[in-house]
């Protein structure tokens, strides 16, 4: 709003001044107050975003303390069963070994089978805690990779029978048969592999290359 006036206004010139002036004023108070309102907002949005912070980083401890608690639980019972576990295994093994009628020998075989896939879940979930905690150490030996293939010919005999499939595992001539590196940790991911493939093959063969 602008007011044109001469230095000797009149009296009526200099009233709307006056007026003018004070508008002015009310609109600072205004402006002023809603400043401050927004200033009283701003803080507690401040406040609100520290509590907050704080409280992620409480749950985050919370979390990472009990992830930690869940895989320390997990490896301490994997080991605590897998003591009494390879007892079982070795025990098999030698009963195996003995001049056994054949129906024994087919009932223990099944049980010395169970017994191995029991244990490589075992191995699974200790695996899995030791990736939470980043100390995954993996083995270094020879192996030869026919016997991994045999060994896992054995383990699925029994569930591949029972859905009339067949199991046609190759090695390609060219692929080297001794190796050297984890073979449990191979064996492992076959199994998976294995294990998933029969279970959703209704018919058919299942085939390893």
């Amino acid at each position: 709003e602008v007011i044109v006036c001469s230095p000797t206004g009149t009296g009526d010139e200099l009233e709307i001044l006056a007026q003018v002036l004070d508008r002015m004023q009310l609109q600072i108070i205004e402006r002023s107050l809603d400043l401050e309102e927004k200033n009283h907002h701003l803080a507690r949005e401040v406040d609100e975003r520290i509590q907050m912070s704080e409280f992620l980083r409480h749950a985050k401890e919370k979390a990472e303390n009990a992830d930690k608690a869940k895989s320390e639980f997990l490896a301490t019972m994997s080991h605590e069963i897998r003591t009494p576990m390879n007892a079982v295994l070795g025990g098999t093994q030698i009963v195996l070994e003995m001049d056994l009628p054949p129906k024994a020998h087919k009932f223990l075989a099944m049980v010395d089978n169970s017994s191995k896939s029991l244990m490589r879940i075992i191995d699974d979930i200790l695996d899995f805690s030791k990736m939470e905690a980043g100390k995954v150490d993996l083995d270094s030996v020879d192996f030869q990779l026919g016997d991994v293939f045999d060994q896992l010919k054995l383990l699925f005999r029994d569930q591949m029978a029972k859905k009339g499939l067949e199991l046609i595992m190759e090695i390609y001539a060219n692929c080297p048969h001794a190796l050297h590196g984890d073979h449990l940790r191979i064996e492992q991911i076959l199994v998976n592999l294995l294990g998933n493939s029969i279970k959703f093959t209704e018919t058919g063969f299942v085939f390893v290359r």
